[in-house]
């Protein structure tokens, strides 16, 4: 299971510029520096003291889990057609990072094995956004809890989904479930979802401003015990009055612990 902030973290100096008692995910890591969903961008959310990271996984056609946000080519990878029509070869073959900068050509699609290997000194967990586009099958899930404890990461891991049904095959082992988490766009599915959350202990993983607009659902989601989180939060006042609210983790393209005390240093200088 997710391991919960303690009161020794929580009340640990902040960084320099972000409100004490939030945990900071970096999206699809340090996604303003780097190409999402990359392995740099992933080693610059680490160097920049990001506590957790969130990725997004779907599958090639010959069932590599890979690490990319879309179901096709063409706006981070170049050329066209799907992810789940190439083989890892093919894809292989592809550049995912001169889109961002042509300084990152040579940048690929990584599988999830090899972010696995790269993120081992991330001290946080891992939220993984598993595409509700890709074929889910009880053979892939297993493959990826595998990968998961090949590298000790399926008790820092929450596995997430737009599609709950899909979460919760990654706890269907009561021997040894695994965290799992719902994500949510709108009241109207926060509402839907919220009973079987609770049934499942799922983490709301939800879209900021809804809970700007309604902070009553952080503290709803709190009385029932369960983790909230909030996607994606770039303006530093909007994460302040989410901690304020009582948010548990803000997933961030650009506010990492790191980018916000060299803000701060730029600024007095």
């Amino acid at each position: 299971m997710v391991h919960p902030m303690t009161s020794e973290t929580r009340t640990a100096a902040p960084p320099s510029g972000l409100p004490p008692f939030v945990d900071v995910i970096a999206h699809r890591g340090y996604s303003a520096g780097a190409p999402e969903n990359t392995i740099i961008a992933f080693e610059q959310a680490i160097a920049l003291g990001a506590r957790s990271i969130e990725l997004d996984i779907q599958w090639t056609r010959d069932d590599v889990p890979v690490v990319t946000h879309d179901p096709s080519l063409g706006r981070t990878i170049a050329g066209s057609g799907r992810i789940a029509d190439l083989t890892w070869d093919e894809l292989q073959t592809c550049d995912a990072g001169s889109w961002f900068n042509a300084e990152f050509s040579d940048q690929r699609v990584p599988s999830f094995e090899q972010v696995l290997q790269q993120v081992h000194r991330l001290p946080g967990q891992l939220f993984l956004d598993l595409k509700p586009y890709c074929q889910w099958s009880k053979e892939r899930v297993a493959l990826l809890l595998d990968l998961l404890d090949r590298y000790q990461w399926r008790d820092r891991s929450v596995a997430c989904s737009f599609d709950p049904d899909v979460a919760d095959r990654f706890n269907a082992d009561i021997r040894n479930p695994m965290a799992i988490g719902y994500s949510l766009a709108t009241p109207d599915s926060f509402d839907e979802l919220f009973p079987r959350a609770i049934t499942a202990g799922a983490v709301l993983v939800c879209a900021y401003d809804m809970l700007l607009a309604d902070p009553d659902l952080i503290w709803e989601a709190h009385a029932a015990g369960l983790e909230i989180v909030a996607w994606t939060v770039d303006q530093l006042e909007d994460m302040q009055r989410l901690s304020d609210f009582g948010i548990d983790r803000v997933i961030t393209n650009c506010l990492l612990p790191h980018t916000a005390a060299i803000e701060d240093t730029q600024s007095a200088s």
